[in-house]
């Protein structure tokens, strides 16, 4: 009889232990889920255009994201869509034009941030470059003048 109360005992102690396992498991998948549902959402779709100081559209302009090190680029409208967290970094480079930086607000009503991104011309000019298959213009001139032209037309045609 002692060994049947034991053996109950033992049983019951096993169920207990089962069924508080499994409430530790459901524990956990519930605290992943919020987990999930968390970082679901900080994530914003980031969308809008890139534009010059004159309004005009800038195509296949580069667009890093620099918290995580990705990134892509406008298409030829100058327009561009992907998705964001909140807080990101953004930077907008083109050739010709000063790069700019965007960060994304940390507290946004809604999972859409559209923004229009306006990049201000970097130019600079370079001094003339003239290149000639001499060192000097002397020796041009020298080539030039010692050069020995054919009189008939015909012959100067397919020299």
């Amino acid at each position: 009889m002692f060994a049947r109360v034991l053996m109950g005992l033992v049983i019951l102690l096993a169920f207990s232990f089962q069924a508080e396992g499994q409430r530790k498991r459901d524990q956990e998948k519930k605290q992943e889920k919020k987990q999930e549902i968390k970082l679901d959402e900080d994530l914003v779709q980031f969308s809008g255009m890139v534009r010059d100081l004159q309004h005009r559209p800038l195509p296949n302009v580069n667009i890093i994201i620099l918290t995580e090190r990705r990134g892509t680029t406008s298409d030829q409208r100058g327009m561009f869509s992907f998705v964001v967290r909140s807080s990101d970094t953004i930077l907008f480079s083109h050739m010709g034009h000063k790069g700019t930086i965007h960060v994304i607000p940390d507290s946004l009503g809604g999972q859409q941030y559209p923004a229009d991104i306006f990049l201000v011309s970097d130019t600079f000019h370079l001094a003339e470059v003239r290149i000639y298959p001499w060192k000097t213009y002397q020796e041009f001139k020298e080539a030039f003048l010692a050069l020995d032209l054919p009189d008939d037309d015909e012959q100067r045609a397919y020299h």
